[in-house]
């Protein structure tokens, strides 16, 4: 998550993408996960454009969160 300040102004991308790089290289994961708050349109725009897609699971919590899945082949 990024700090209030830094959001909207183009990091979310490249950290992300830099957080699955390392990931990457220190795990044989063939897939990622992760859940986001359901009416984060900003993050979830972020997520599916790196290639996450919805799994029709939701984790409950304060907020409902749809689960999402990058599968690693396709990143």
């Amino acid at each position: 998550m990024l700090g209030h300040a830094f959001q909207r102004k183009g990091y979310g991308l490249p950290i992300l993408m830099a957080v699955i790089d390392e990931m990457a290289e220190m795990y044989p994961c063939k897939e990622i996960y992760l859940s986001v708050i359901y009416n984060n349109k900003a993050a979830i725009h972020l997520y599916e454009k790196i290639g996450f897609k919805p799994t029709g699971e939701i984790e409950e919590g304060h907020h409902p969160e749809p689960i999402y899945r990058l599968d690693m082949n396709d990143y």
